[in-house]
């Protein structure tokens, strides 16, 4: 399989299916802004591009509309998919388990304890597992539901997108 497109890549796993390797999308919006001074979504979409990342702007809660081939913009209309932000204390792999084959997932990865107070060794770590939890079969989206701070150390979103390439391969 080739390499997707970002936007390829997203849409392909929000409707439950296996794209060419998971995703990686962490909730950037506090960090992009307070770093760039900008929220639009082409700038978003740069930057995020600049870090590796696959860009998902999660405005809505279970509506996705596509916009450009470099992300998919979630302002409450357009394309509709059965999606699940995964907020606080979860086990990933138990909610895949349950509910992977009827929705695609959203995050897994702590914004807090993973991101703003972990290195980059931890963040990989932390990459590394969810994906060994709740890639299989598609469907999976890997990124924070919550925003990140923007005291988050640029490493460790390096250290996600990287992670999410090593690992995060469909064979």
């Amino acid at each position: 399989m080739s390499e997707m497109s970002p936007r390829q890549r997203l849409l392909t796993a929000l409707r439950g299916g296996r794209p060419d390797r998971v995703p990686c999308s962490p909730h950037i919006i506090r960090w992009i802004r307070h770093h760039w001074g900008c929220t639009c979504p082409d700038h978003q979409a740069k930057l995020a591009g600049d870090f590796g990342l696959d860009l998902l702007i999660q405005y809505g809660a279970y509506t996705w509309q596509s916009v450009s081939n470099d992300y998919v913009y979630a302002p409450g209309g357009g394309y509709s998919f059965n999606a699940c932000a995964l907020y606080g204390d979860v086990i990933l792999r138990e909610v895949k388990q349950q509910y992977g084959r009827r929705v695609a997932l959203v995050g897994g990865l702590d914004p807090v304890y993973t991101f703003d107070m972990g290195t980059p060794d931890a963040v990989r770590r932390a990459v590394r597992q969810a994906i060994c939890d709740a890639a299989e079969g598609g469907g999976y989206i890997l990124g924070t539901a919550e925003a990140i701070a923007p005291e988050t150390p640029a490493e460790s979103l390096r250290a996600a997108s990287e992670a999410a390439r090593q690992f995060g391969v469909y064979r």
